[in-house]
This record gives C-alpha cells, structure tokens and sequence, in this order.
C-alpha cells in the first residue's frame, strides 16, 4: 500500500516538458493514440497523420461525432 504521507522536495523550480522537447516522448504520445483509435475502431495510422503539433482536443474531434468530444 502506498504511503500516504506527502513527500517533501526541496526545490527552486520545477521544469516541465509538455512538448517533447526536452524528452523524445513521440513514441509514447503514438502508443497512446494507437491505443485511443483501436478502442473506437478508427484507423491508427489516420490518427497518426495529423496528432503531431495538433491539440488532442482537435485531433479527438476530427473523428468522432461532436456530441462525444468531451467523453472521448
């Protein structure tokens, strides 16, 4: 069981790399919408044309129906 406890970390900043810049996360961003797209059985590489510099709320709305953006 994990410790409930909060961990305190001393620090001065805290850096964040959302983009990949820092971390090569493409292969990991790609697993994910391979995985998003088979579950809802849309072509993985369709998806993967057009994930790249896109917001995933955008690329989410390119293929499903407006009504199930948010769900999605």
């Amino acid at each position: 069981m994990p410790d409930p406890a909060p961990t305190h970390l001393p620090a001065d900043a805290v850096l964040l790399d959302n983009d990949g810049v820092l971390v090569d996360s493409k292969a990991a961003g790609e697993a994910a919408w391979r995985v998003w797209a088979a579950r809802r059985g849309i072509d993985p590489e369709a998806v993967l044309a057009g994930v790249h510099g896109v917001r995933s709320r955008e690329t989410v709305a390119r293929f499903v129906a407006p009504e199930l953006v948010e769900a999605a």
